[in-house]
């Protein structure tokens, strides 16, 4: 099965011997026994081959693009290492250009603490977390919610096993609640 290119770069093959050459517009450096490809009509700096392949395909062919994704984000692509962010980084600032910002994630213990609010004011016991989950995505609160639909609809849900039903029955009970169907 035959390579492909990423777009803007050319698949050539190259002797040991050749130095650098420029063909259809790909400069080829050897370096060190290994040979190493750049598509000329890209701006970014020559370093390591899988990091500006990796990058080519990712759509970041010039510095430009790299104004709109941070450092963290270019991070997870293969290849793309500490070394290659510190290459990057200086070239985007010979240009007065810079990284984006990193995007704010949630952190787990805010993520972990609005969940608790939401359940706070919930009657439904405590159950495992697939079976949670399959509630909170109905939207079944509370045992109220929960009495209004039948057994055959909650066991439906992704996530609601036996064990599930069983703490759920209970509960309604203890309540004096049913399911819809009686069950």
């Amino acid at each position: 099965m035959g390579r492909t290119a990423p777009q803007g770069f050319h698949l050539v093959t190259v002797r040991p011997c050749d130095a650098i050459r420029n063909l259809n517009g790909i400069a080829l450096e050897t370096v060190e026994g290994r040979t190493m490809t750049h598509n000329t009509e890209s701006d970014l700096p020559v370093f390591g081959g899988p990091a500006l392949r990796e990058l080519a395909l990712a759509g970041y062919t010039r510095l430009e693009h790299l104004t709109k994704v941070s450092e963290k984000e270019l991070l997870k692509i293969h290849g793309v290492g500490p070394k290659a962010i510190r290459i990057l980084r200086e070239a985007l600032q010979t240009k007065g250009l810079s990284f984006a910002e990193p995007k704010p994630a949630k952190s787990a213990r805010s993520a972990k603490s609005a969940n608790r609010k939401s359940t706070e004011k919930s009657d439904l016991p405590k159950l495992a977390a697939p079976a949670q989950r399959a509630l909170a995505a109905a939207g079944i609160t509370t045992l109220e919610q929960l009495a209004s639909m039948t057994e055959a609809e909650i066991s439906h849900l992704h996530g609601i096993g036996p064990n599930a039903l069983k703490q759920l029955r209970a509960a309604l009970q203890a309540k004096k609640f049913t399911f819809a169907n009686g069950g």
